[in-house]
């Protein structure tokens, strides 16, 4: 495969299945990880654990979107070909980065002297400043990776960490129990952190000019209340359970919810090759829009086409193993599966979002995103009034993604020179596929027994390849057609 547009980075397909494999990859080491240690501990000790996790992963929004700001300085730079102002940018992200990181830690060491902590979660909040210190490293060197197109190195990087990690946690904790644990998160991204560091990936941190800063909280809020805003949108739907069925019915949505969040997570990794790279086209296209035009449009169609094949093989093989092997399970069937429907029009934004980053009209999407996540609420209390349990959940988000993929998408076609004609074909082509997909998948779920035996479901996800093959087809041709963007 050739490089991009004679830019040097990997072609498009070739960094897409880089990231997407190491990111899978990844997340079946955790997976691994986290099954060992909660067989090794007790639930009340790896719930402190746990507790941890997402202390950490709210730890972003102590940013309030800075670091983001300056990892568009970032790319931008890259774009440009300026290495210097790139070095700087990179130092600029980590300052911001370390000073949430001291936040968060600072209020951990104080939150650990409340007299009321539970012993396991006190000895976390003790151990948290190191553990996020370790993760925040890694962060950085992860983005500084993205940044600059890099993205065998970023699958290097991300591979290793999720080894080391499951390694160290698993053999600290056989050791020495929970705290082990806490050692072996705090340790484990220093492999991986010392590699990047010496292929240049880990700038030092760098003093933030006031005025800089300034603009960097400006852009910044915004992207920290979408962030807030788009977790909403997706968790809401779980704290509804709670709130009008039952712990069992949040048992089953949260089964039903991991097939999603697997469609999810191949969208997450393409988007990581995608949005840095329309970030440098703009830079070394000095802010023409047309000259972006490809690279905020065509992912959108490659998501379309590409997605269909991946929802029908979890949507077939999900209900089988789900209905077989999990039969205390076998009510997440109806829920997992219009989950899955629902997912590809959430994941075929692709990277119009980074479009508006990259033009600075970001906020704009809090105007799309706040009545959308109202919307989504208001639908699934009436569907849940109206006694559809979890699938009022399920259809409310189907809906709701369907709705805000089609606002969004008619907007930022907009903003090139294309008529309504050609904005119209535009958005079928982004949306239709996901539609005859659901209507297929209906007709087949009503139709053909294929959950009767393994050899019927393999003959369906068979016959799905076969059928899919054609859009996967166009959505590599699509994809190779974002290499010749910019020559």
């Amino acid at each position: 495969m050739k490089p991009a547009a004679d830019t040097g980075e990997p072609s498009t397909l070739l960094a897409i299945g880089s990231v997407m494999g190491a990111s899978v990859g990844g997340r079946l080491l955790r997976f691994a990880r986290t099954l060992a240690v909660a067989r090794l501990l007790g639930p009340d000790s790896y719930g402190a654990f746990a507790a941890l996790l997402v202390l950490i992963n709210y730890a972003q929004f102590l940013e309030l979107g800075t670091s983001a700001a300056a990892f568009r300085d970032l790319a931008s730079a890259v774009g440009r070909g300026d290495r210097r102002e790139a070095w700087g940018a990179a130092g600029r992200m980590a300052t911001l980065k370390l000073a949430a990181t001291l936040l968060l830690g600072a209020g951990a060491l104080a939150a650990s002297a409340w007299p009321g902590a539970p012993a396991a979660l006190r000895q976390g909040l003790v151990a948290l400043p190191a553990i996020a210190l370790a993760t925040t490293l890694l962060s950085q060197a992860l983005q500084h990776l993205q940044a600059e197109g890099r993205s065998s190195e970023y699958g290097r990087v991300t591979v290793l960490a999720a080894a080391s990690d499951l390694v160290l946690c698993v053999g600290l904790t056989a050791a020495w129990g929970l705290t082990g644990l806490f050692v072996g998160a705090a340790l484990s991204p220093a492999i991986a952190v010392a590699w990047a560091s010496r292929r240049q990936a880990l700038a030092r941190p760098r003093a933030v000019p006031s005025a800089l800063l300034r603009g960097y909280v400006k852009t910044g809020l915004p992207l920290a209340a979408i962030a807030i805003v788009e977790q909403s949108l997706v968790s809401a739907d779980q704290l509804l359970v709670m709130a009008f069925l039952s712990l069992r019915d949040l048992g089953l949505y949260n089964i039903a919810f991991v097939f999603a969040e697997g469609v999810r997570t191949l969208g997450t990794a393409a988007a990581t090759v995608l949005g840095p790279r329309l970030l440098r086209e703009h830079a070394r296209a000095g802010g023409r829009l047309e000259a972006i035009r490809r690279h905020t449009l065509q992912p959108v169609l490659v998501y379309a086409r590409a997605l269909p094949l991946p929802v029908a093989l979890l949507w077939i093989g999900g209900g089988f193993a789900l209905a077989r092997f999990y039969p205390a399970y076998a009510e997440a069937v109806r829920p997992m599966q219009v989950l899955l429907l629902a997912s590809t029009f959430l994941v075929v934004l692709g990277g119009v979002t980074t479009f508006l980053f990259a033009i600075d009209k970001h906020p704009r999407n809090l105007l799309f995103l706040t009545p959308a996540l109202v919307f989504n609420v208001a639908l699934d209390i009436i569907l849940l009034r109206l006694g559809w349990g979890l699938m009022a959940i399920a259809a409310g988000s189907l809906v709701t993604y369907f709705g805000y993929a089609g606002a969004v998408l008619w907007y930022v076609s907009g903003h090139f020179d294309l008529g309504t004609p050609a904005r119209l074909r535009f958005l079928a082509g982004a949306l239709a596929p996901g539609i005859v997909l659901g209507l297929a998948l209906g007709l087949v779920e009503r139709y053909v027994p294929y959950r009767a035996s393994l050899s019927a479901t393999a003959t369906a996800c068979a016959i799905a390849i076969l059928l899919c093959a054609p859009l996967v087809i166009r959505a590599l041709r699509l994809a190779r057609q974002l290499d010749e963007a910019g020559r």
